[in-house]
């Protein structure tokens, strides 16, 4: 390319990114001026206080922190967010990326749990759960064909009645699922209606009604101006008129009683256009089947706000009366109603006691509710209650039997006589129950047995009314996370904690297992030795495993305690606790001051006063510890404090400062090098702190200053950031939108978002050393991400985990081993390698160098031998500056071992001519040269003739010993033998040895001195010679056999020649 047209390429990119973050200013600036939507009351006179142990505390903790420090969400605030994402953000970032050519290839992978197998369910076994289900909707032809709505999950359908499901939502703006309803007469029509109205402490808001017309594969977002499709209402119900389709209701109960979404609404051109026929929170809602007209619907919160009670309309809508005749008057909260399809005039409804959350009271109608009576109360369930009335409050009643009611509340509740007396039948019979916590239960059109549940475990069917369950959760990724912790060096293990799922382990399958029950708070994971792992509860109660999650204890010495035994202090609904990023025993705890471990939790001290100042009923909401300096701890808290101390908590320091924002903080980190290098992040919106925008702000001086550096980024609520370890300025945000990038410290973001669904990102987890990044979503489970695909930055890989020698004693050392480190990621690192432990025994050559983009370098690995047996464990780090992936670890391992070595001095014996009948013996010497004791367990022969005669049997030879080993010939016959030793030991090498033996057998004719084969002159003329002198005697010579050669023998062979 021309220098020319590179110049204006570059020039043409700094203009872009340019007008990119002036687009990011202007939206934000927009999103200032919605600030006159929003109520301006202060959350610190009660409704911000958290741990007050109101329900206005649960909502603190989700709800009010994305409002603080108003009551409200600004109108429409989330969905700008998105739409600022998806229309400004991301298209700016694809051009940039094609320009530059740095295309981010970064995707995201789902790894569940698309199960859990040992669910926190009633009854026994336990039986698999997923995430909390909001909705059910069922095809009105195929009841293979089912819809459910899960809290922050989306809708999922099954076309196999429950074997599998897949996921429609992903990409819509809310995952929050309040209702479902299906066309009845074109079941290709799906409505999906947004947003939990369940009250609790992490109920979702919506996005509106969203609208299928292809069985849920595509969906747009319906209502328009006319319908209120901002970020606040929650949507409790949808209905679809069954005599006309394009006639909907929806109820809208939004978490303030003052928001004008709410209400209940009517549409009559399919979902087009709304108009609203009651104002009030619209929690619940039922029609006469036979006279459509008549409605019955409930106003309520769970506050005691007004207007509440139940209304009723015989002409469509257009006109209300409120109910009474024996329904409570006063002190009411939520309502639920249920209208008997077989007998229109009977009704059934249940009322919240606002001042405990738990049932005030059932009551029933069998007069089109002119008149109430009520009815008995169902019995408490396992937890001392029976509902969480704002939260679990469900009715309804068998389509053919008036007298057959359903009640959901913790448990799940039958009664067959008309609310007389009640059964809770959430355990089964035997073969499993189901989940605590009942948000829907419907019918089969055509078998009033079979009857469906979702609940905070998701969803169950019975075919028997309920007397038996059978488990649908196969492959539902709807988990709630609220934390993560993954294992330091194995990307196999990581925990989550579960809102009502408790904590939950990854094991490498997305079959995740229950490790421990209730809520899952806290997360933390031993760096040293991973299987002790620390897990919280609510509040103020944190436990430890020595063993992965096996057992727990709690760990709560030194906290105090109220006259009842509770802790006395005050603490957030999920309260921080951190863990020291050099010593894994040194734990940090968050109430409304700071608490400190040194013993692995066994006992706490506090190392603050109050860090809340003023306290207002303020909490910690967020703790950080300076990795390069340890003693410099930062704190963040509920009323947008943050303070500081740089000698471990001696002194403290209040760093609060212009332009910070009087908002929720949620997560703090600290650069991993620099310790006065601070990033602090804050929920809300800009709207509610007009004149101090921002959502990530960062102080290079210790908090003395501080700068927003939220740049491009959406005007979203921001749940954690986290430093990449190895990368210089690189950090990591997770939102309410999905996930973040900055790599030049803030100065400017990229969304990261590919294969994440539209969910919102609690907390996040990274292990450089394994090149992972996780994601804990509220309500899609957990998802990660590979670190080398995010930036071009260099990726440190190696070719073997493991290098193992073997030595022998006295042999010399082993020959070295390859080990190949690569780059496959860009740009260039610099490595080093050190042996940690073994460093006297093993050595790498070249110990460091340089590794430019896709090269890669041999090490030699070599390991002396010892001289003694035995095995020798080493360690060898390779550090990889600013890599992904780094350190690596290898493990090294020398075996040294003693041996036996034989050795045999003669492997044949030749016993020449022996005469027959007489024997003749030859010996050899075994030795050992091994460094261990030779065994010789037997020496073999074959062949006849020939045998040891020493030693007898076995053998031992101690090393540089020998031993000899003495054969026999003994012929019995003329002509040549052979025979073969074979000699069996411990030499490993050699286990046989063979030695050959030879030999001749001859027959001497008496008087043949001479050996020819006969008896002559010539044998008496040599004996002659022999008696003479003249030649050397001869054992032939013997004549007579008496073992001497004389004139005695002359006589003899004389008398065999037969001379006289």
């Amino acid at each position: 390319m021309p220098s020319e047209m590179i110049k204006y390429s570059r020039l043409f990119l700094v203009i872009l990114i340019a007008l990119f973050l002036l687009s990011a200013s202007l939206f934000n600036q927009t999103a200032r001026g919605g600030a006159a939507q929003s109520e301006a009351v202060d959350l610190s006179s009660g409704a911000g206080e958290i741990g007050e142990g109101s329900v206005s505390e649960r909502e603190a903790w989700l709800y009010y922190q994305r409002a603080y420090p108003r009551r409200t969400v600004p109108v429409g605030a989330r969905l700008r967010a998105i739409k600022y994402l998806r229309e400004q953000m991301l298209p700016t970032q694809k051009l940039i990326e094609q320009i530059t050519g740095e295309t981010i290839t970064a995707r995201w992978t789902e790894i569940g749990p698309s199960i859990v197998p040992n669910g926190q369910t009633f009854g026994s076994p336990p039986m698999p759960v997923s995430g909390r289900l909001s909705t059910i909707a069922l095809h009105p032809f195929d009841q293979n064909i089912i819809y459910i709505g899960a809290a922050q999950g989306g809708v999922w359908k099954t076309t196999n009645g429950g074997q599998s499901w897949t996921a429609l939502t992903d990409n819509l703006p809310s995952l929050a699922m309040g209702s479902l309803a299906i066309d009845p007469r074109n079941p290709e029509i799906i409505y999906a209606a947004t947003g939990e109205a369940h009250f609790s402490v992490d109920s979702y808001y919506g996005a509106g009604i969203f609208k299928s017309t292809d069985g849920g594969a595509t969906w747009i977002n319906i209502g328009g101006p006319s319908f209120p499709t901002s970020s606040r209402p929650r949507i409790s119900k949808i209905f679809i008129d069954p005599n006309n389709s394009n006639i909907l209701y929806a109820g809208v109960a939004s978490n303030t009683v003052t928001n004008s979404a709410n209400g209940f609404y009517r549409s009559t051109d399919g979902g087009n256009a709304w108009s609203k026929l009651l104002s009030g929170r619209a929690v619940d809602f039922v029609f006469d089947p036979n006279d459509i007209g008549t409605i019955y619907i409930a106003l309520s919160g769970f506050d005691n706000s007004t207007p509440n009670g139940i209304f009723k309309s015989t002409d469509a809508g257009a006109n209300w009366t409120q109910l009474g005749g024996g329904l409570p008057t006063t002190d009411i909260a939520r309502i639920a109603i249920a209208i008997a399809p077989s007998s229109p005039q009977t009704l059934y409804a249940v009322y919240e006691n606002p001042s405990t959350w738990d049932l005030k009271g059932l009551f029933k109608s069998t007069d089109s509710g002119n008149s109430w009576e009520q009815l008995t109360d169902p019995p408490r369930g396992p937890f001392g209650n029976i509902c969480q009335c704002f939260y679990d409050l469900h009715l309804m009643v068998d389509p053919l039997d008036a007298g057959i009611v359903y009640f959901g509340g913790v448990s799940l509740y039958k009664s067959t006589n008309g609310g007389a007396s009640w059964r809770d039948i959430s355990s089964g019979n035997g073969t499993g129950g189901i989940h605590a916590d009942q948000h829907v239960l419907i019918f089969h059109p055509a078998d009033r047995n079979r009857i469906w549940i979702g609940n905070d475990g998701g969803i169950w069917r019975s075919d028997d009314s309920g007397t038996s369950w059978i488990d649908l959760n196969t492959n539902l990724a709807t988990i709630q996370f609220q934390t993560v912790a993954m294992h330091p060096t194995n990307a196999s293990i990581t925990y989550g904690g579960t809102q009502d799922n408790g904590t939950l382990k990854y094991l490498g399958t997305p079959s995740w297992t229950r490790v421990r029950g209730g809520d899952g708070g806290c997360m933390l994971v031993d760096f040293n030795n991973p299987s002790i792992v620390y897990h919280c509860f609510t509040r103020v109660d944190i436990e430890r495993s020595d063993n992965g999650g096996i057992t727990w204890a709690r760990k709560l010495n030194g906290f105090p305690r109220d006259r009842n035994g509770n802790i006395s202090d005050r603490a957030a609904f999920y309260a921080p606790v951190v863990m020291d990023p050099v010593d894994p025993q040194t734990l940090y705890f968050g109430t409304f001051r700071l608490w400190k471990t040194t013993n692995k939790a066994e006992s706490w001290s506090p190392i603050s006063p109050d860090l809340t100042e003023p306290g207002d009923g303020a909490v910690i909401t967020a703790i950080a510890v300076a990795p390069g300096s340890t003693s410099t701890i930062y704190v963040g808290t509920s009323n947008s404090r943050l303070q500081a101390t740089t000698n471990g908590g001696e002194t403290w320091a209040n760093v609060t400062r212009s332009p910070l924002p009087n908002r929720f903080v949620t997560s703090i980190a600290v650069d991993p090098n620099l310790s006065q290098t601070a990033y602090v992040t804050f929920s809300g919106f800009n709207a509610n702190t007009p004149s101090t925008p921002g959502h990530v702000f960062k102080t290079t001086d210790g908090g003395t200053t501080w700068r927003n550096v939220s740049s491009n980024l959406p005007d979203i609520p921001v749940n954690k950031i986290i430093a990449n370890p190895v990368l210089p300025n690189t950090f990591y945000i997770g939102t309410d939108i999905g996930v973040f990038q900055t790599t030049n410290g803030g100065a400017s973001w990229i969304s990261i978002n590919e294969g994440l669904p539209t969910v919102a990102v609690f907390d996040l987890d990274i292990k450089s050393n394994l090149g992972i990044m996780r994601a804990a979503t509220h309500g899609r489970g957990m998802f990660e991400i590979r670190l080398d695909q995010l930036v071009n930055s260099p990726v440190l890989s190696i070719d073997q985990s493991s290098l193992n020698f073997n030595a022998i004693v006295g042999e010399g050392d082993p020959p070295p081993k390859i080990l190949t480190i690569s780059n496959t990621g860009g740009g260039t690192f610099n490595f080093s390698t050190t042996v940690s432990t073994g460093k006297e025994i093993f050595s790498v050559s070249p110990s460091a160098g340089a590794i430019t983009a896709g090269s890669s370098v041999q090490l030699s690995i070599s390991a002396r031998n010892p001289g003694s047996s035995g095995t020798i464990n080493g360690e060898l780090f390779i550090t990889a500056a600013g890599a992904i992936n780094s350190p690596q670890t290898v493990q090294l391992a020398l075996t040294t071992i003693t041996v036996t070595r034989i050795k045999l001095d003669r492997v044949s014996l030749d016993f020449g001519n022996v005469e027959v009948g007489k024997t003749s013996e030859l010996s050899f010497t075994v030795s050992n040269s091994g460094s261990a004791t030779l065994i010789v367990s037997s020496i073999v022969r074959t062949g006849n003739r020939f045998n040891v005669v020493s030693p007898v049997g076995g053998f031992s030879v101690a090393p540089g010993g020998r031993q000899t080993v003495t054969a026999r010939f003994s012929p019995i016959a003329a002509g040549q033998q052979s025979a073969t030793l074979t000699i069996s030991s411990n030499d490993p090498d050699n286990p046989e040895q063979t030695v050959a033996l030879t030999g001749n057998g001859i027959v001497i004719r008496q008087g043949d001195l001479n050996n020819d084969d006969q008896v002559n002159v010539q044998d008496l003329i040599l004996l002659i010679q022999i008696l003479s002198g003249v030649v050397p005697s001869i054992s032939a010579a013997d004549v007579d056999r008496d073992g001497s050669v004389n004139v005695q023998d002359l006589i003899r062979l004389l008398q065999i020649l037969g001379k006289p």
